[in-house]
């Protein structure tokens, strides 16, 4: 629908191939570091934070379930199937925790748990008494406000590690602190001053 004829031109365009130009790259420096062993482990208790007791001569282990428990995991049945040994596509490790209810990892172990859980995180386990626990890798991140509020708990000494806390630990020491002080969390820490 427009009005008059329409001409199209066309031309004969000629292109030549790339030129190229070298540019010497510089000499970057040479940085050598020698890998570091892989070093974790867990400790074990009835609850989470200071207030967890020890669970001590407690047997436990890590394994990496086989394909087929991926329609039970995560629906609260797991624990049905866990601990049958038939359902365990490898065991990385296993054994009977201290007085103190720690698990350590040879550092073998702790490379080859780590690259399972990083290959397939939702099939590796850590199995104790009852319990069937997911390993998984995570990254902590927070935004500035909860950063202002862990280093004012920090600073009243309701949550002095706040990197280990979880949420829940986080949000109980949060409502301790309001209740002892009548006041609401509200303010920014002061920066921190070297003594």
């Amino acid at each position: 629908q427009c009005p008059g004829t329409i001409t199209v031109k066309a031309g004969m365009k000629k292109l030549e191939g790339p030129s190229t130009v070298s540019y010497p790259m510089p000499k970057l420096p040479a940085f050598k570091q020698a890998p570091k062993a892989l070093k974790f482990g867990f400790a074990l208790a009835d609850l989470t934070g200071v207030a967890g007791e020890a669970l001590p001569s407690r047997d436990w282990s890590v394994v990496r379930f086989a394909p087929s428990m991926l329609a039970v995991l995560g629906t609260g049945q797991e624990g049905l199937y866990a601990f049958d040994q038939t359902h365990h596509a490898e065991i990385f490790a296993s054994g009977t925790t201290g007085g103190d209810g720690r698990i350590e990892f040879s550092p073998e172990q702790a490379q080859a748990i780590w690259q399972a859980v990083a290959a397939q995180p939702n099939l590796v386990y850590l199995l104790h008494g009852t319990q069937c626990v997911p390993m998984a890798i995570t990254m902590k991140t927070q935004s500035v406000g909860m950063a202002e509020h862990e280093g004012v708990l920090d600073a009243l000494n309701y949550l002095p590690d706040s990197w280990a806390a979880n949420d829940v630990q986080r949000d109980e020491a949060r409502a301790w602190a309001e209740y002892d002080h009548k006041a609401k969390l509200m303010a920014t820490p002061k920066s921190k001053t070297k003594l």
